[in-house]
């Protein structure tokens, strides 16, 4: 008698409870808070093709666990391998005229946008996803970007 599972990327009605049930395994087996994955880190997860299938969420479980500095997995704790394609990062919109100091200040500033943006607003969490201080990432926000042009989600945040 054989028994057919179709893969997971066509049951993908199946992954968020499978995600939680392996989040509750790693969580108590690694003994982190982690209790939840973020609306936009589960959109992730559910949009990808796992042709690792149930294994592969498991693994990519397993590590957003060991990576979450927080109670919950987030898109940052994702590998990037999930993370969605698109145009790549633009670090300088041109070398003149401000130099140097000036192209590393836009960058910071822009660097603290998307971690909060990342970080779904959370400062706190996306200052020690950066590895700063709370206070040297309102400094930064505070900056602004100066001729750069924010993302359409991190107006807000500013």
């Amino acid at each position: 008698m054989n028994i057919t599972v179709p893969p997971l990327r066509d049951r993908t009605e199946d992954i968020p409870m499978l995600a939680r049930h392996f989040l509750k395994r790693y969580a108590a087996e690694f003994d982190k808070p982690v209790d939840d994955i973020r609306p936009n880190a589960m959109e992730l997860l559910v949009d990808h093709d796992w042709p690792g299938n149930i294994r592969e969420l498991e693994n990519v479980i397993q590590g957003a666990v060991i990576r979450a500095d927080g109670d919950s997995i987030s898109r940052a704790d994702l590998p990037e391998h999930l993370q969605p394609a698109g145009e790549p990062d633009k670090v300088v919109d041109s070398f003149e005229p401000d130099g140097f100091e000036q192209l590393l200040r836009q960058y910071k500033v822009r660097l603290a946008i998307q971690a909060i943006v990342d970080c779904n607003g959370n400062k706190s969490l996306a200052a020690r996803k950066l590895h700063v201080s709370r206070a040297y990432l309102h400094r930064l926000i505070r900056m602004g970007p100066g001729p750069v042009a924010l993302p359409d989600t991190a107006a807000e945040v500013a």
